[in-house]
């Protein structure tokens, strides 16, 4: 599949990054291409079942990219093995002032401060709805509170019951605790706070009394320190949470040598990839696979995916890898792995765990 976006590349950089993303949702609607040639190839390198749920692919595409739901229908034929839409809130709000978004072009990263900007979760119901005759892989919704909210929990049960309400509609449900574009939200991984978040979304959980029970997976900040990090993945299992996604963006810009550094946002891409591997890597080294870890931060070749796997992650997830390297990204990271496989001998993907 020729990579024509490098010659695209160019004029995308020079439209604003927010306007970039916009235009990027309508191709995907009308211009994605899955490359079949590969398809049994990653049947049988890839394929997973985790959670109950079955991946055929590891790469999927991390929240943020579809907030409102619109590609469900479309994005498994960009490549991805499974898609995490959102962040949604309970009602729509507009985030932040722009500008809120910054290409960190020499770093190879981008810092958003974008406020979980979305229409609400009834609209991204009715989006997910509108598709779901053509779903073809598993699709997570990740939820996060309205910033003007006088009760962050409480935003979190009523996303819980929207969705078990639409139950059919999703495979999993991922608590974001980690954007540092909320003011307070982080404030939620402290661990007596993070104690009473869990509890309560496990007691909202049982009044629903589902026959299905959605695996719960925590979105977790890179910035933790150590024992931060050990104390949540332990709390995490003692809750009966199913995974943990490593990570969000980070505050901290130190090493970066893009204009925007100072930009207030989080910061993803490349610069996150060795931050976000660590805390991967030391989180699985206390728990190991007693739940599910999903790597994301800097994605964007098949190497990056094996270093990922390799220091503990089931699954990654990737963004701000499209924006350097193009939205079928994806499809190239599938060919890329099934070549190292292949290469190294490799029959399936659990394999590279240690």
């Amino acid at each position: 599949m020729v990579n024509f976006y490098k010659y695209l590349k160019p004029l995308v950089f020079k439209t604003d990054p927010e306007k970039a993303h916009c235009l990027a949702l309508k191709s995907i609607k009308h211009n994605c291409i899955f490359d079949y040639s590969i398809q049994e190839y990653m049947k049988s390198y890839f394929s997973q079942n985790i959670c109950g749920i079955q991946f055929d692919s590891p790469v999927g595409l991390a929240a943020g990219f579809d907030k409102n739901g619109e590609l469900t229908g479309k994005i498994h034929l960009n490549g991805f093995g499974f898609a995490e839409i959102g962040t949604i809130t309970p009602f729509p709000q507009d985030g932040n002032e722009k500008p809120r978004m910054f290409r960190a072009i020499e770093d190879e990263g981008l810092i958003n401060r974008l406020g979980f900007n979305n229409k609400g979760v009834d609209e991204l119901i009715l989006n997910v709805k509108k598709h779901s005759f053509q779903k073809k892989i598993p699709i997570g919704i990740n939820i996060g509170p309205n910033k003007n909210s006088q009760n962050f929990i409480h935003d979190y049960e009523i996303l819980i019951e929207k969705v078990y309400q639409n139950e059919d509609l999703f495979d999993y449900i991922t608590i974001n605790i980690s954007s540092p574009n909320t003011a307070g939200l982080r404030d939620l991984q402290q661990i007596d706070n993070l104690k009473n978040l869990l509890s309560q979304v496990n007691q909202k959980i049982e009044k629903i009394s589902s026959k299905k029970k959605l695996p719960i997976f925590l979105k977790i900040s890179p910035d933790i320190n150590d024992n931060d990090a050990t104390d949540i993945a332990h709390l995490s299992i003692e809750n009966k949470l199913s995974g943990l996604i490593i990570s969000n963006t980070t505050i901290d810009k130190s090493h970066i040598f893009s204009q925007y550094k100072n930009e207030a946002g989080g910061l993803s891409g490349k610069p996150l990839f060795e931050k976000s591997t660590e805390l991967l890597r030391q989180i699985y080294k206390q728990i190991g696979k007693k739940i599910l870890l999903i790597g994301v931060g800097g994605i964007s070749s098949g190497q990056d995916c094996i270093e990922k796997i390799k220091a503990g992650a089931s699954l990654v997830q990737l963004y701000t890898g499209m924006v350097y390297h193009g939205l079928f990204l994806a499809n190239k990271i599938n060919k890329e792995l099934i070549e190292i496989f292949q290469r190294d001998g490799i029959k399936h993907i659990s394999q590279l765990h240690n």
